[in-house]
């Protein structure tokens, strides 16, 4: 898992990763669940997707 604050898939679930601060850590959590409907594929989409948004627009994370 990463400690970056990043999104990842794990399982069909998109998590946020934590955060290593100067004096710990910020919490890590799951954003969303896929569907049984698609495929795990589809929770890798969505975590890139989120990665690429934060990217552009880091004041709205």
């Amino acid at each position: 898992m990463p400690q970056d604050g990043t999104y990842y898939a794990e399982r069909g679930n998109v998590f946020r990763s934590p955060t290593k601060t100067d004096t710990g850590f910020k919490m890590g959590f799951k954003v969303c669940v896929v569907s049984d409907g698609l495929n795990e594929g589809a929770a890798a989409e969505i975590a890139d997707a989120l990665n690429l948004h934060m990217q552009h627009h880091p004041d709205k994370h």
